[in-house]
């Protein structure tokens, strides 16, 4: 299984893979034990949302960071 919200997926610590397999079939939860499919490195489906979130926040970060660079240069070319 993937562990993704939007275009942001979860990805191993050790290979980057982001294929993981659940300890068991029950509904999962933020403890939820997973596993790499591609390596076999141990996570838990709340490690890899937060991961999740970190790049989310990471991303939002730099977008206003060239939002207010374009701001900046369109104030500096005399617009508003």
């Amino acid at each position: 299984m993937r562990v993704a919200i939007r275009d942001i997926v979860g990805l191993c610590g050790r290979c980057g893979g982001d294929e993981f397999v659940a300890a068991s079939k029950a509904p999962l939860k933020t403890v939820t034990k997973l596993t790499c499919a591609r390596c076999g490195s141990p996570t838990t489906h709340g490690d890899l949302i937060v991961q999740i979130a970190e790049e989310a926040a990471n991303q939002s970060r730099h977008f206003m960071r060239v939002l207010k660079q374009a701001r900046k240069s369109r104030r500096a070319a005399g617009g508003r």
